[in-house]
């Protein structure tokens, strides 16, 4: 009995600390020129929260999109890489910008005319992440100190 206990808090040493909140998706268009969407949070001063989000749809060289949090400019959709598809899943901290409580994304159009199309963020999600990982003294010794309890046993 002793010996799976151990183990097991071996192997909880190696799992990933974190978790992820659905925010889910914003979409713009000729009608609607600007999205957004509320989340709200409990804020823990030990742990990194990180926005990410896939984005796609109508690019020319004169639009240009902006990705707000909370009012601040936190990703700008330039006229670059326009033939570049699909587009890549962008991560950004957000821990400084990010409030405990009601927090508010949005996606607007900076610049230019959408004429007919669309811009969509998808699958946004907050995750969150330990900012101070476990030190790899703590590892080693849990590392030397198991085996050595266990072969006592």
């Amino acid at each position: 009995m002793i010996k799976k206990l151990l183990f097991l808090l071996f192997l909880l040493l190696f799992l990933p600390y974190g978790s992820s909140l659905s925010i889910g998706d914003l979409k713009i268009d000729n009608e609607s020129l600007e999205a957004s969407k509320t989340f709200t949070i409990e804020k823990s001063e030990n742990l990194e929260y990180f926005i990410s989000f896939q984005h796609y749809g109508t690019r020319t060289k004169d639009i240009t999109y902006g990705v707000y949090l909370n009012g601040e400019l936190i990703y700008s959709i330039k006229p670059v890489h326009i033939k570049n598809k699909p587009y890549p899943v962008v991560k950004i901290n957000v821990s400084k910008l990010l409030k405990n409580g009601s927090n508010t994304i949005t996606l607007k159009l900076e610049k230019g005319d959408i004429k007919g199309g669309y811009y969509k963020l998808n699958d946004i999600s907050l995750e969150v992440k330990a900012s101070a990982p476990i030190p790899i003294l703590a590892i080693a010794l849990v590392s030397l100190v198991v085996p050595l309890l266990v072969v006592r046993q």
